[in-house]
């Protein structure tokens, strides 16, 4: 699980085999690059089965709002009744969200990470259903360390994607 999450954050000139929470990780850190949100899209697709891989250029077409996915559209291309069109908008419609909040967290923590800040604050987008990780979480100072990074993405069980966000704290020495 580890190497494969790990496998999608970098690129794949980045040989990595496997990590372990003691490893010296120095190499990693410096090669972590920012993914593009087509990427987590891409990721979430692959966790639904719902839609095909044929499919796969339509539905990003319309998260990248090239294009509409209309209910016609779906209907004609799925060849699905109204009760599944529903369920594929609401598919669709969680991977948008997902895949774009899961990017300006790692984004936020990466970002955070690169410029040398150590330490943030976890905090609750206000709403209440966040996974017991995360709420065990807020609120407190955290370390933005390469295995709190992963710890996060092992860990938090928010649904469909996290509600949180990091208060990155700048000291000035």
């Amino acid at each position: 699980m580890l190497s494969k999450i790990i496998r999608l954050l970098f690129p794949s000139n980045v040989q990595i085999n496997s990590i372990k929470a003691n490893d010296n990780l120095t190499e990693i850190e410096s090669d972590m690059k920012i993914r593009t949100l087509n990427a987590y899209f891409l990721d979430e697709l692959e966790i639904e089965s719902i839609i095909p891989k044929s499919k796969y250029t339509l539905v990003l077409a319309h998260l990248n709002h090239e294009s509409k996915l209309t209910d016609s559209i779906i209907s004609s291309e799925f060849q699905v009744n109204e009760e599944e069109i529903k369920h594929i908008n609401k598919v669709v419609r969680d991977i948008y969200y997902k895949g774009s909040c899961e990017k300006a967290w790692d984004d936020n923590f990466i970002k955070s990470h690169k410029s040398g800040i150590k330490e943030a604050i976890l905090r609750s987008s206000g709403t209440n259903n966040h996974c017991d990780y995360c709420r065990s979480r807020f609120d407190k100072k955290i370390d933005l360390s390469i295995n709190t990074f992963f710890d996060f993405k092992k860990n938090c069980m928010c649904i469909p994607y996290k509600k949180s966000h990091l208060e990155p704290i700048i000291t000035f020495d």
